[in-house]
């Protein structure tokens, strides 16, 4: 469907937030409710929406049913005499405890049985947790504890009357800025980023040790991972907690399909493009302002942003257990199931006596806590926890959490132990059941322990998890938290005690002991790696950094500074080796959408800047005076100075100010004006782009990838190979899309086939025209 068939309308009011594709056959609405997830109507008239996708999910399953699977690991891995070579690895996790601890747990095994340097970036709260377990650790900035409270009063994509009026808004989208700008200062700085005046000694050496990443590994959320990646040429993997990546299978986790008419299977896929496209939205400016600003990139279009993960196949590995959610069918040879990461932490725990005492006085207890979420009013909260153990008849361990539970003001029943910070590990072996917040973290942790679970969700993908463990047996349906009361508390609590229910747990944590996920989550990191571009021609333990111009020999930095200095190679031989490349270009589907993107982007682009011209200007000048002060300072500090030379200094100081403001001026001016300049330009690569891509739409299978244009050099050669691929594959698509075709489906096929065929050789050579 063409941008002219589907019109997106946003709908907004004071509760939620609301979006319409429609056109005269489908007519999909979004609308985010109050735990965070978006529900789904979506109603296909005539089929339109099934058939279009009807022959691309049916293929992804049935290549997935016939194909052999790929080997976990490849030669080289496995090969004692050749290792991989010890690389910098970045691993950037935004989120709360939970989202972090698995990490630390993959951190060490690439650590310790590859011999990888590791750095964590991630939140300054978690800093001594990371540095206590081995691994070096990078400040990005944000504050989890702040996100989760936001996260509480606004569940949904879409914020709240009172955040709008508190500018909390504004405080998110600063965060989100400074998380990405800290993201990509964890790629290239050395240090731990905390940004202190603290002196460091000669034990902190090792972490001020020069650090450029050769590989990153990140969970979604921190949304810079792919921009960081394009820039430094380098390879990433992306792993997380919860489904991110289109299937057929179930829904996004953040979704809530209510009605449909359409067949389940497009239904659950199409959710995924949705929450993309709804985060997004209010994302979109704030990770091109990065891109531009901070990387040197160019803006991505918001159209597009969506699917650039998708399209790039990017290796994804989900850290969950397959007992639990076993990977689906349609999912491709770069998506994995590895198993949940657990950080064994109970062999270095020693247990407060007073607990051990409650432990031992009595029947296992019950587990209650919220873990990261911070709730509005604690007492409350806290008196509900203690009257549903009465009302229920058991002992329980109340966790306090970040949301404060348990003052100490209030009198705590017998019955009940608070809880400071104790390993989930340890702990839920002495328990009969758990009841949490729905976290990923936690919700492993009590399903591996073989505990019936309950789940009071408060936002996001709880609820998904919630029903996972419900669907399993394994626990009673999710309580939301707003409908949490003494009462139904204390009947999922009876209902956890019962004899199949802690069958089914004890069954799943019989599964999930047989698991190592940090391991096989390594092992699918390595597979995807382009291993033999990493390596160092010379020497096969060093990575390689250099690449000698016009070939493929690559080298490390020894390797590379004994060359020069026997006068083998001269500096201007070698070249920044770049092991992947990624194109984030916008992809569009037909040459009127990729002329009409263009044009009309960079029209915008170019009135946005125009009206925003004298806010630009003045930001510009004050950050060119700040800097012009600090130089005159540092100038005047170094060296003593009579009246004559601070006059001097002054008069030196007034025209560089001066001369920066002037530049500065210019800078914004013409960064506004090049837009205009660039639409002839983008606009027959878009054309190119859309013939390119049109066939697609037609599933033809023979559609290349192209390469990235990169330079002059490069753009050279990808023109000509676009020349002859594009002749080849219009010419000899005249037979082979229809004997493929007859192949495949008989016929019927060979009909469809010539169509292809026909299709291709109109449009593949115009790609090469434009």
């Amino acid at each position: 469907m063409t941008e002219e068939q589907s019109p997106v309308e946003r709908v907004d009011n004071e509760s939620s937030g609301e979006l319409l594709l429609q056109d005269n056959n489908v007519k999909t609405k979004g609308r985010i409710n109050s735990e965070g997830r978006v529900n789904l109507s979506i109603h296909d008239k005539n089929c339109v929406l099934t058939n279009l996708l009807h022959d691309c999910l049916g293929r992804s399953t049935d290549k997935a049913k016939h194909d052999e699977p790929a080997p976990l690991l490849p030669k080289w891995l496995v090969d004692e005499e050749n290792p991989p070579p010890p690389m910098n690895i970045v691993i950037q996790i935004v989120g709360s405890r939970g989202d972090v601890q698995p990490f630390v747990a993959l951190g060490k095994n690439l650590k310790e049985r590859y011999g990888h340097r590791i750095r964590l970036a991630t939140h300054a709260t978690f800093k001594g947790f990371v540095e206590e377990n081995g691994l070096e650790f990078f400040n990005i900035g944000g504050n989890p504890a702040a996100l989760m409270e936001y996260m509480v009063k606004n569940p949904g994509l879409i914020p709240g009357k009172d955040s709008l009026k508190h500018g909390d808004v504004g405080k998110r989208k600063q965060e989100v800025a400074e998380i990405v700008e800290g993201c990509w200062r964890s790629c290239i700085e050395a240090g731990d980023g905390m940004d202190d005046d603290t002196e460091y000694t000669k034990d902190d050496a090792e972490k001020w040790k020069p650090f450029v990443a050769n590989a990153i590994i990140a969970n979604p959320p921190g949304f810079a991972h792919c921009h960081c990646a394009e820039k430094l040429g380098i390879p990433f993997h992306l792993m997380f907690t919860m489904p991110w990546s289109p299937t057929t299978s179930f829904p996004h986790p953040l979704a809530n399909i209510q009605s449909t008419d359409t067949d389940p299977r497009v239904a659950n896929f199409v959710s995924y493009s949705l929450v993309q496209i709804l985060t997004w939205q209010g994302l979109g400016p704030v990770i091109n302002e990065f891109r531009q600003d901070v990387l040197g990139l160019e803006p991505v279009s918001i159209m597009w942003m969506p699917k650039l993960i998708a399209e790039a196949k990017v290796p994804f590995t989900y850290c969950w257990s397959p007992a639990l959610i076993p990977k689906p069918p349609d999912w491709g040879d770069n998506l994995h199931v590895a198993g949940f990461y657990f950080l064994q932490l109970a062999s270095s725990f020693t247990p407060n006596p007073e607990l051990v005492k409650f432990l031992e006085a009595g029947p296992p207890p019950v587990y209650i806590g919220f873990g990261s979420i911070v709730v509005a009013d604690p007492d409350a909260m806290t008196n509900l926890i203690f009257e549903a153990t009465r009302k229920a008849g058991v002992r329980a361990l109340v966790s306090k959490g970040w949301g404060g539970l348990g003052s100490d003001s209030m009198e705590v029943p017998d019955n009940v132990y608070m809880l400071g910070n104790v390993p989930h590990d340890w702990l839920f072996k002495y328990v009969s059941a758990v009841c949490h917040h729905g976290g990923a973290g936690t919700t492993a942790a009590g399903i591996a322990a073989g505990r019936p679970t309950i789940v009071v969700p408060f936002f996001g993908d709880q609820p998904f998890w919630g029903s996972m463990i419900h669907r399993a047996g394994a626990g009673p349906e999710p309580i939301p938290h707003k409908q949490l009361s003494a009462t139904n508390l204390a009947s999922a609590i009876t209902s956890c005690l019962k004899e199949e229910t802690r069958a089914a747990a004890k069954r799943m944590g019989e599964q999930i002991s047989q698991e190592n996920g940090p391991q096989v989550g390594a092992q699918h990191f390595h597979s995807a790696l382009p291993i033999e571009s990493l390596r160092c021609a010379c020497d096969h333990k060093a990575v390689a950094v250099w690449r000698v111009k016009r070939t493929n020999i690559r080298l490390g930095a020894l390797a590379g500074a004994v060359l020069m200095d026997r006068g083998l190679l001269k500096a201007e031989d070698l070249k920044l080796n770049r092991t992947a490349e990624y194109d984030m270009s916008d992809q569009p589907w037909d040459p009127v959408t990729g002329a009409a993107t263009a044009l009309i982007g960079n029209l915008s682009n170019f009135m946005v800047g125009t009206a925003s011209l004298p806010a630009n200007l003045v930001k510009a000048i004050k950050k060119s005076k700040r800097t012009s002060a600090n130089v005159d300072i540092e100038s005047i500090a170094s060296r003593k100075s009579t009246s004559s030379d601070l006059s001097r200094s002054q008069f030196r100081s007034s025209q560089e100010q001066s001369l920066n403001y002037v530049h500065s001026a210019s800078h914004v001016i013409s960064n506004d004006w090049v837009h205009l300049l660039k639409i002839p330009r983008e606009t027959i690569l878009g054309l190119a782009k859309g013939f390119h891509n049109a066939p697609k739409l037609y599933h033809d299978r023979t559609v290349r990838t192209p390469d990235k244009v990169i330079d002059l050099t490069s753009g050279v050669k990808v023109a000509g190979k676009e020349l002859g691929f594009g002749v080849y594959d219009a010419v000899t698509g005249l037979v082979m899309q229809p004997y493929h075709g007859a192949k495949d489906e008989g016929p019927l096929g060979f009909v469809k086939g010539a169509g292809k065929g026909i299709g291709g050789l109109l449009l593949k050579p115009e790609a090469d025209r434009c």
